[in-house]
């Protein structure tokens, strides 16, 4: 839904998407699917020298029946996705053969990560002038995606005024994302994913409804650096570093490398009740959700310029992450909607929805920064300590009024 929805609708600046799973019925039903991409069935992109290549299926099924006639049902489903898109890199700055030799043993398995430049690519022009201690080089960079997904479902008819549905849903993957051309800048990110929720239908009379539900949600999503054994090493322009002296690209893990748990448990009861011209929907939401996220340390090496990088006289080593920053959340909702209709061709579309949130902070920060006397990994003339935010609470109230027709 989008553009002016009910107020039973809220927490949500943009679209509202509602998912609805499929029941199983007195009859045993299943189906099966398959959906297959590959780059040589695609077409050329006019704008590219060549085809970027793909591999993507994605396949699975399900099934539904009964397990009591009339009574009892259940509903399973499946879905698969592998994916593998190799993509252009660009290209991309690197030492040459000449330039790593010239490095010290230190740094040795440092350069001896990188590809060495192309010919072909030409040189490196700064301002007009060719340089001969870097080069071009352009690979390709490997990103895969595996994903499962499988749901179950089971619908208990207890009576003609009573029924009960349980869900179960799972998603578990992993994601691999090459962000560099040396060795081992690789970006793993496992993912799993499942979802619990139970729901009681209750139908007093011909004209009122009572729907109950309770859910309970833990997304897990990490996102590690990878990178080997190494820091981040910079090429930095306060330290003097510019086009003419950089080294290019470096080994070293990517910027950020995550940690993210969550949970959330939510409890919700909406009544429907349909009288003379008046369509009447009130519902209260109570969500209480837990956000944390880890920023694994990750170590900065800044160099002042190309051959200070090879000879390991760094200016600057500076520690960056944190531990476990808790978020929680808690949200009491309700809204009352009035489908009210005038005259067969008016409906006027009444509603008033309102929402407090009260929110719970635990933080604490730690940066490192240590000046380094042109050595790298030696000297510790300045440390900043750890910045801490223990709590923060906040309550914020929101009334929505909504009329349309």
């Amino acid at each position: 839904m989008s553009g002016v929805y009910s107020a039973e609708y809220g927490d949500s600046s943009g679209d509202v998407v509602n998912i609805i799973t499929k029941s199983g019925g007195n009859t045993l039903h299943g189906t099966l699917f398959e959906f297959f991409r590959n780059d040589v069935f695609d077409s050329e992109n006019y704008f590219q020298t060549m085809k970027t290549p793909l591999r993507l299926n994605q396949f699975g099924g399900n099934l539904g029946g009964p397990i009591v006639k009339d009574k009892l049902f259940f509903f399973v489903n499946y879905e698969g996705v592998r994916q593998t898109v190799d993509a252009p890199s660009g290209p991309q700055v690197v030492l040459t053969a000449a330039a790593r030799a010239t490095a010290v043993s230190a740094m040795q398995p440092v350069v001896n990560t990188l590809p060495l430049p192309i010919p072909a690519l030409g040189p490196v022009i700064v301002n007009g002038v060719p340089r001969t201690d870097v080069g071009y080089y352009e690979g390709n960079l490997l990103n895969t995606l595996r994903e499962d997904t499988g749901s179950a479902k089971v619908d208990y008819n207890a009576s003609p005024k009573n029924s009960f549905s349980f869900r179960y849903n799972i998603s578990d993957s992993f994601t691999s994302t090459q962000y560099g051309v040396a060795a081992n800048q690789v970006s793993p990110s496992p993912g799993r994913n499942y979802l619990i929720k139970g729901t009681y239908n209750r139908i007093f009379t011909p004209n009122l409804l009572n729907e109950f539900g309770v859910a309970y949600n833990r997304p897990l999503t990490d996102s590690l650096g990878g990178g080997g054994p190494f820091p981040i090493f910079q090429c930095s322009a306060f330290w003097g570093c510019s086009a003419s002296n950089t080294f290019g690209d470096a080994p070293g893990p990517a910027l950020f490398s995550e940690h993210r748990p969550q949970h959330s448990l939510q409890f919700l009861d909406t009544v429907s009740w349909t009288k003379g011209r008046h369509g009447i929907r009130a519902g209260l939401n109570i969500r209480h959700a837990v956000t944390q996220d880890a920023l694994f340390p990750q170590e900065f090496i800044a160099f002042g310029s190309d051959t200070l990088f090879l000879a390991d006289q760094g200016y600057q080593l500076s520690t960056l992450g944190h531990n476990l920053v808790g978020v929680q959340n808690t949200d009491y909702s309700f809204f009352i909607q009035d489908d009210f209709r005038v005259t067969p061709r008016l409906t006027l579309n009444l509603g008033l929805r309102h929402l407090d949130h009260l929110r719970y902070i635990n933080l604490q920060v730690r940066h490192q920064v240590r000046h380094l006397h042109r050595v790298a990994h030696i000297g510790n003339q300045q440390k900043s300590g750890p910045l801490e935010l223990r709590m923060f609470l906040a309550r914020i109230t929101d009334y929505v009024l909504v009329i349309s027709r």
